[in-house]
């Protein structure tokens, strides 16, 4: 799941030297963040709150909780999100402990993935809870890291000398091929992941299919997001690019503007413009698109 990629763009320097769900025709923002899970997306807005649409089969848009926060991810029925005082807040489907089991304590950031989620705490260390089956949990590394990012049954983080570790699944090179170098940024998508190293290109590795791999856009960016069919990314000319499996035209309909923050989710993606409104695209079978929020600005 994407973070906004100003905190990107502050690594690439760097290197290189209130919850509601939203009523029909309410406005609500602007947007700083989004995040776009299986079949619903969560936004937080500039006062922090949480706003979430789509499936609310299992309390996952109606749960949302109150109060101000930080970072939000949305997995596949559920969410995470970390407040102003650096709890984590997860709500929805709970089959595995991927509610339940949130750690108690200060988190820097949070990624909730198929049925398992990680965090890392404020002495960097990381966190898993929920569904253990190829050891995305229990192997989770130990050590210092700055990024996090949960998959279905795989794991990728950034350490502090900003190299990419990864565990859990290995099928089909989920974790051993995981680059070598300096990165930014890392996603994790289903099967496979993607990276942003501070040059701004980006790598992807893993499972091949719909040009994952392949179809990964040259030049400098500054935001990855990978998802279940696709991945998009924004350039630093602010601009999103999607490659990958193109059903529901999750790439055919990449929306044009100036962007700040991505999300690929299932079967479609969101991302946040420049004035803080928010734009979906792709598979709209739980209103995951036409139920996005209205804005001020928009």
């Amino acid at each position: 799941m994407s973070r906004a990629p100003a905190i990107t763009r502050c690594l690439l320097i760097l290197f290189a030297g209130v919850g509601c769900e939203p009523k029909e025709g309410e406005s609500v923002g602007p947007f700083v963040s989004v995040s776009a899970g299986s079949s619903h997306s969560c936004a937080i807005d500039e006062e922090g709150a949480i706003t979430c649409w789509g499936d609310d089969s299992s309390g996952q848009v109606s749960g949302a909780p109150s109060g101000a926060f930080s970072d939000v991810s949305a997995g596949s029925q559920y969410s995470c999100a970390i407040d102003d005082e650096g709890a984590i807040a997860c709500w929805g489907y709970d089959n595995s402990g991927q509610v339940s089991g949130a750690p108690s304590g200060a988190f820097i950031d949070v990624s909730a993935g198929d049925a398992h989620s990680c965090a890392i705490d404020t002495e960097g260390a990381i966190l898993c809870w929920g569904v253990d089956r190829n050891n995305q949990v229990s192997h989770a590394p130990s050590g210092s890291f700055t990024d996090v990012s949960a998959g279905s049954d795989h794991g990728c983080a950034l350490d502090t000398e900003a190299s990419i570790v990864c565990w859990g699944y290995n099928s089909d090179g989920q974790v051993s091929s995981a680059p070598s170098g300096v990165f930014a940024e890392v996603s994790v998508g289903s099967d496979h992941s993607c990276a942003i190293d501070i040059e701004g290109a980006i790598s992807c590795w893993g499972r091949i299919r719909h040009d994952q791999q392949s179809g990964v856009p040259a030049g400098a960016f500054v935001g990855v997001s990978a998802g279940a069919a696709n991945n998009c990314a924004i350039d630093a000319e602010d601009a999103v690019a999607c490659w990958g499996d193109n059903v529901d035209e999750l790439n055919s309909r990449t929306p044009s503007g100036a962007f700040v923050a991505v999300s690929a989710g299932g079967h479609h993606n969101c991302a946040v413009n420049t004035k803080g409104a928010i734009a979906c695209w792709g598979d709209d079978n739980s209103s995951q698109v036409s139920g996005t929020p209205n804005t001020l600005l928009r």
